[in-house]
């Protein structure tokens, strides 16, 4: 939390960094690192079932009914993806307004491709194109693969508008903010936090 939090307030496009959790303790180490916390998220918008729409709708009204305070464009910045950095988060705000779209996402190139992915019956271990009618036998080397990228979760842009739509990042006018794979990992296992402290050891260093 602590990195996401510098990060943000070293962006030059950023004037508040305001951090919605539901617990007491990163609500105080938020505040500690020096971010505004100045409420607990309700509990139902606190579990693995609730949406970025959800929580940023209660935000987005919480801080109009309470400062009066209505941003115009928000950059959601997640706690799991710790390489990214300031100048990616300007980026990601400036081409927004250059392309004047309502959402730019963060992507990175996929280290696999779609067209060879595979569904997987387990009882009959039959594997079959996971996008349908895929043919794989016009793409047999790696070469000649057409680029494929995937969200890297490190930063969304979008105008206060697309949080009361049915869709906070979908729809129209996406464009998407291309990181490096050194600043794309998005930690959800372990293996993902050793890799993160390997690349921040190495940047450190470097």
């Amino acid at each position: 939390m602590g990195r996401a939090i510098a990060c943000a307030y070293d962006a030059k496009t950023v004037s508040h960094v305001i951090c919605s959790t539901d617990s007491v303790s990163y609500q105080a180490l938020a505040v500690e690192k020096g971010a505004t916390a100045p409420f607990l998220r309700p509990a139902e918008l606190a579990t693995s079932s609730a949406s970025d729409l959800q929580v940023a709708r209660h935000t987005l009204d919480w801080l109009a009914d309470n400062e009066n305070f209505k941003p115009d464009i928000i950059a959601w910045i997640r706690p799991t993806a710790p390489l990214r950095t300031p100048d990616d988060i300007d980026g990601a705000v400036t081409l927004l307004l250059e392309r004047n779209v309502d959402v730019v996402r963060s992507i990175s190139k996929s280290p696999s491709h779609p067209y060879w992915m595979k569904n997987f019956d387990s009882e009959s271990k039959e594997i079959t194109p996971f996008i349908a009618g895929m043919d794989e036998s016009k793409f047999t080397r790696r070469q000649g693969l057409p680029p494929a990228f995937l969200l890297n979760g490190s930063v969304d842009v979008f105008r206060r508008g697309r949080a009361y739509t049915d869709a906070l990042f979908g729809g129209e006018r996406v464009c998407g903010y291309e990181m490096p794979a050194e600043r794309s990992v998005d930690i959800n296992s372990p293996m993902d936090y050793e890799i993160c402290l390997k690349l921040a050891g190495m940047k450190q260093n470097g």
